[in-house]
This record gives structure tokens, C-alpha cells and sequence, in this order.
């Protein structure tokens, strides 16, 4: 069991006090086979997929659920997976929708806010909304074109930060009395 897939990519995702990521199928490095999954009290597990994996598949927190996005390059389709119950892993598909672009676009990245999903393209960003099954396209300022698009999403450190919200603030805690 090894995971060849970057920590710095959206393969990995923190759901209800959960991470979660890809662990790659032995036979083809690219390809996730299952999920690890390790919760605050250092309790480890895995999770099996359902059958529509991709090289184009990522995690993602639809709505507080862990979810899959699967792109299918070949058929220009993306499915989008939710995990009923962590303790049961049950999935089950959400949607099933046409993609707004040709399968020359690589899918780089996939994030979720709510409802929402941002597709990064190789040429394109897109937002997809999972309740109303809705593609919308978003024009970017040039300068994005020249830069590698990248995205991730934002979750609260599991490390303390000892109460320090900027260092460069004194705290009534830090003063000496």
C-alpha cells in the first residue's frame, strides 16, 4: 500500500474531523484503489472506491460529506460520488453530467465549497453546481493564462497555534504582570 499521489494536489481532504487521500492501485500508480482515512485520535482506516476511478479523480467535501469526482477523459463525463456512512462505506452517485469541455482539456485540479465544485482545466476554470447541475464558466484575467493553475482548499490546522491569530500582535496573555 503506498500513496504516489502529491499531498500538495486535491487527492486529500478533511471531512468532520477525518483526512482522507488516495492510496494508488499497485498495478497502475496513477490510479487511486482505495482511501486511507485518519481521524484526530490517530485512528487509521481505508475505505474502498466504488468502480468509477480515473486518473482524473479527486476528493472533495460536498456539503460536509466526503465526496469522488471522477472525470471520464474518453466519454466527457463527470460522476460525483457521496459516502453515505464512514462506519458502512456505502457511495452513491449524485450525478452523472456531460462536461463543458473536450477531452483535450486535462482536468488539474477539483475543490468543493458547499455545493459547489471549481474545475481547473488546462486552458479553462470552471464552477459546477452539484444541487442545480449547473456548468458555468469563469474568464479570467490574462496573467492566470501564463501561471500553472493551482487550488486547494482551506481547513483549519489540526496543530495549536498557541491563541495567535498575526505574531506580530502582543497578547494580554504574553505580557508580564
Amino acid at each position: 500500500m503506498h500513496s504516489s499521489h502529491s499531498p500538495l494536489g486535491s487527492n486529500h481532504v478533511f471531512v468532520n474531523g477525518n483526512i482522507y487521500w488516495f492510496i494508488a492501485l499497485d498495478e497502475d500508480p496513477l490510479i487511486p484503489g482505495s482511501i486511507l482515512t485518519v481521524d484526530t485520535e490517530e485512528t487509521f482506516g481505508t475505505i474502498n472506491l466504488p468502480g468509477d476511478v480515473t486518473e482524473h479523480s479527486y476528493l472533495v467535501n460536498l456539503k460536509g460529506c466526503l465526496s469522488l469526482v471522477s472525470v471520464h477523459d474518453e466519454d466527457e463525463i463527470m460522476n460525483i460520488w457521496i459516502l453515505d456512512d464512514k462506519n458502512e462505506p456505502k457511495w452513491e452517485l449524485k450525478s452523472r453530467d456531460i462536461v463543458p469541455f473536450s477531452n483535450d482539456e486535462c482536468v488539474e485540479f477539483v475543490v468543493a465549497r458547499e455545493n459547489d465544485l471549481f474545475v481547473i482545466t488546462s486552458s479553462q476554470y470552471y464552477i459546477y453546481n452539484s444541487d442545480h447541475r449547473f456548468w458555468r464558466e469563469l474568464y479570467l484575467p490574462r496573467m492566470f493564462e501564463t501561471n500553472f493553475p493551482v487550488a486547494f482548499t482551506y481547513a483549519e490546522s489540526l496543530l495549536s497555534c498557541g491563541g495567535r491569530i498575526d505574531p506580530r500582535i502582543e497578547y494580554i496573555s504574553e505580557r508580564s504582570i
